[in-house]
């Protein structure tokens, strides 16, 4: 497990929405992990549902990346925990490492049109992906990344 964090103060509520701190921030959470970012084939995304938060992360991701791997998202199932949000959804992505299924909020199927990103189907479980990134956007700027190994 590698990753790296840092607070970029462009708001009291939230990150620069062109991505471009997110995404300095996921670019050095996976260089420490010595992978690239075509080895990461599942991304755990913040997603707020709020749409500057939103937009913010998706740019990043698509600064990131030259194709999108599949995304998950935790928020949806949880709620807004704020500063617990980090070790409650890492605890939760343990426990899921059980489990047969990914959990996919009910939107994705509901309003697929409003989905930004391409969500993992629910057929797979988290084990079946080998390298995930996760992706924590914080209040303030504060943006937190890791990369984990499933195996």
């Amino acid at each position: 497990m590698e990753g790296d964090s840092a607070c970029d103060t462009s708001s009291l509520t939230m990150t620069v929405e062109d991505g471009s701190h997110i995404n300095t921030v996921l670019g050095k959470a996976i260089s420490k992990s010595g992978l690239s970012a075509n080895n990461i084939d599942l991304i755990k995304v913040h997603g707020t549902a709020t749409y500057n938060n939103d937009l913010a992360e998706f740019n990043a991701i698509q600064r990131c990346f030259s194709t999108c791997p599949a995304i998950m998202a935790l928020k949806p199932f949880i709620g807004h925990t704020l500063g617990a949000c980090g070790v409650i959804e890492l605890a939760l992505m343990d426990y899921l490492l059980d489990m047969p299924n990914i959990p996919v909020p009910d939107y994705v199927s509901q309003h697929p049109q409003d989905v930004m990103l391409p969500f993992a189907p629910a057929s797979r479980a988290i084990s079946s992906f080998e390298h995930v990134l996760v992706n924590h956007s914080g209040f303030g700027g504060n943006n937190a990344a890791l990369v984990l190994e499933t195996v």
